[in-house]
């Protein structure tokens, strides 16, 4: 349903809800399995979208731009991937207008039902859990020690 991006945003984001201090692109992507370069690029798009800041320099790295209770896993999937509704028919079909055949009826649906999910769940209820969404434990994990 979702792209690789947007995964990996979400890995992302709950890394950084997790984190104490600032994270290099590197720290991030080495705790979330995911290319550097690619998470480079992920990281940008969610600064871009005001959920995350950067800064340079030697103490710089990436911190979440608010608490992870008030950003949900809508907002981050929504900076890569927007969940696109459905209100004509894709087709253009004349028949299907202007209410929409049963079956992207159906698919709104779904879209509507992922966007309640994701827009009702935040950062904060994704991390802390025993049986973590990005597959190493918190003793394995790399964290920039706070400066």
């Amino acid at each position: 349903m979702f792209t690789t991006t947007t995964e990996y945003a979400l890995r992302a984001a709950v890394f950084l809800a997790e984190s104490p201090a600032r994270q290099t692109a590197h720290s991030v992507a080495a705790a979330t399995h995911v290319p550097e370069r690619y998470m480079s690029k992920v990281l940008q798009v969610l600064v871009d979208a005001g959920l995350a800041d950067s800064q340079r320099g030697p103490s710089g790295g990436f911190i979440l731009s608010r608490p992870p209770r008030a950003i949900t896993a809508l907002e981050v999937v929504q900076a890569v991937e927007p969940i696109r509704r459905i209100e004509t028919c894709p087709l253009g079909l004349p028949e299907h207008c202007p209410t929409l055949c049963p079956l992207h009826q159906l698919l709104d649906s779904l879209a509507g039902i992922a966007e309640s999910r994701l827009g009702g769940t935040t950062l904060a209820d994704l991390i802390g859990h025993p049986i973590m969404p990005l597959g190493i434990r918190p003793s394995e994990r790399t964290i920039a020690p706070p400066r």
